[in-house]
């Protein structure tokens, strides 16, 4: 249910709304049942059944999905100017980065080049590793599991190991 105070078009631009999503919610003094309710009020698609979305988050926009037994941990930044779809019974260790913006590369008297948001999909299954960086457009696919410290820059396969920096497709798991 959305809150008409609290429109999915609200982001932390929106003092107010940045306010409750990313002070008072992401209090460490809240409870995981209700920040999810405060997230879910404020215009997060966040599963009732999702299982923990940790303390110190930061989320810049309600453009976010979180599916069904999923664990979001303590400190994960989520730059969701685009849409970040997150899949049911996914696992995002502490301090992860998710930015969907970057800036395409400029001529040499100015690098600072073209604002290009994409979104970003980690798909059900997924184990995202400790401070590890998931840049935009990226797509993780099912069941794979993202090294700690590793820095996505392009899709990875479903059901792989993905380490170092850039990421590389380490081996194949299990099915």
């Amino acid at each position: 249910m959305r809150n008409p105070l609290f429109p999915a078009r609200h982001y932390a631009a929106s003092r107010r709304w940045a306010f409750w999503v990313n002070t008072v919610a992401a209090s460490p003094y809240v409870g995981r049942d209700l920040r999810r309710r405060i997230y879910r009020r404020l215009g997060l698609d966040i599963s009732p059944e999702s299982l923990h979305v940790g303390f110190r988050c930061y989320f810049h926009s309600a453009d976010i999905s979180i599916g069904a037994g999923s664990y979001v941990n303590d400190y994960v930044y989520v730059e969701n100017v685009e849409r970040v779809t997150i899949g049911a019974r996914v696992g995002i260790a502490p301090h992860v980065v998710i930015l969907t913006s970057a800036h395409e590369l400029g001529p040499s008297a100015e690098r600072f080049g073209r604002w290009t948001p994409r979104p970003v999909t980690i798909e059900d299954g997924c184990w995202i590793g400790a401070r590890s960086l998931i840049l935009p457009g990226v797509r993780i696919g099912r069941g794979t599991l993202v090294a700690a410290g590793a820095v996505v820059t392009e899709d990875c396969e479903p059901s792989c190991l993905y380490g170092g920096v850039p990421a590389k497709m380490i081996r194949r798991l299990d099915e």
